[in-house]
């Protein structure tokens, strides 16, 4: 179907709000459906924080300017750029994902 870097889409109307990166809408066993990824580093502890806000934006923007885009069948994933330093049970990543974010690690299959 397509993708979207939402980022550079939005970066003139949106300079300061901490942007997702892409949308990548592909046809699924029964629907359209979107992938929300978010590639950014995963080294520091202050990575699922500045995700954290991310996602946030995310959602909001979804359920107002983006709503055309805030499709029911969906994934929100963040993809790892480089070095990944925390583990898979850390706190802050057990937030984002019981906000349905998915940490895909270094690589994303479709």
């Amino acid at each position: 179907m397509g993708s979207v870097y939402v980022d550079a889409a939005l970066k003139q109307a949106m300079p300061t709000e901490p942007r997702w990166d892409y949308a990548i809408g592909y046809q699924g066993n029964n629907a359209e459906e979107i992938v929300w990824v978010e590639v950014h580093p995963a080294s520091s502890n202050n990575n699922p924080k500045e995700v954290a806000s991310k996602l946030g934006w995310l959602t909001s923007w979804l359920a107002g300017s983006g709503k055309a885009m805030n499709y029911r069948l969906r994934r929100i994933v963040w993809v790892a750029s480089g070095h990944i330093n925390f583990r898979n049970n850390d706190p802050e990543l057990r937030r984002l994902r019981d906000r349905g974010l998915e940490f895909a690690g270094s690589h994303l299959a479709l």
